[in-house]
């Protein structure tokens, strides 16, 4: 998908019920640009600065997580499991009727979708509410693949440009506003560690600080 189809799909795409997204910015000025014979370069560090701006701007971002498949995933199935992952969350944390409480999400998410050299697809997601991450690693490792989590975002710029580059590479980006702030009337255990040394200690980085501009390799070691 490239830069033109991304601004139609996100301008023009129809929500789901019950499912409200957020209004992403028009790019098709830039993409026209394009075609009267603008730099290449200059089209992309346009849409790029304005994709992570309004990254930035819809969620005070917490969480970095990177989702992966063990087998190769067709695009819509990945991203329906991508869904899945925000379903099984939102019960988890609200119960099975969530949507009468939080609607689609009670978090917010910004989600690129990579494709790697050998085609596999994976996901960067941006989230701005708890997480259980021993949850997340659980569920997600025996349906889909392999999770890493970071919650130490030191420089939340870097980690928002490389979320909101996939737009630039041929991938997607996909975002959804929460519609409240929303917590469970009970709080668990895991959403009230969720800022705690601990709980950014106890589940390592897929990247150590400053070095979030890097591929992807694998997890690093604390």
């Amino acid at each position: 998908m490239n830069s033109t189809d991304y601004s139609i799909r996100r301008n023009a795409q129809a929500s789901a019920p019950g499912r409200e997204e957020a209004a992403a910015p028009c790019v098709s000025d830039m993409a026209a640009a394009a075609e009267r014979g603008w730099d290449s370069r200059q089209v992309r560090e346009i849409l790029s600065s304005e994709t992570s701006s309004w990254v930035s701007g819809l969620a005070n971002w917490t969480t970095f997580v990177t989702l992966t498949f063990r087998e190769d995933k067709f695009p819509d199935v990945a991203k329906s499991l991508f869904q899945w992952f925000v379903r099984i969350n939102n019960t988890h944390a609200f119960g099975k009727h969530y949507v009468r409480k939080v609607r689609h999400s009670y978090f917010s998410y910004a989600v690129g979708l990579e494709y790697q050299r050998r085609e596999v697809v994976h996901f960067h997601a941006l989230i701005d509410k708890p997480l259980d991450f021993s949850y997340v690693h659980a569920t997600w490792g025996d349906r889909c693949g392999f999770a890493w989590i970071d919650t130490d975002l030191r420089d939340k710029t870097k980690v928002i440009d490389y979320v909101s580059k996939y737009v630039l590479k041929g991938g997607q980006i996909d975002v959804y506003k929460a519609k409240g702030d929303y917590a469970p009337q009970i709080l668990p255990s895991w959403w009230i560690e969720h800022n705690s040394d601990l709980s950014r200690v106890a589940q390592g980085a897929l990247f150590r600080p400053g070095q979030l501009a890097q591929p992807l390799t694998g997890p690093t070691k604390k």
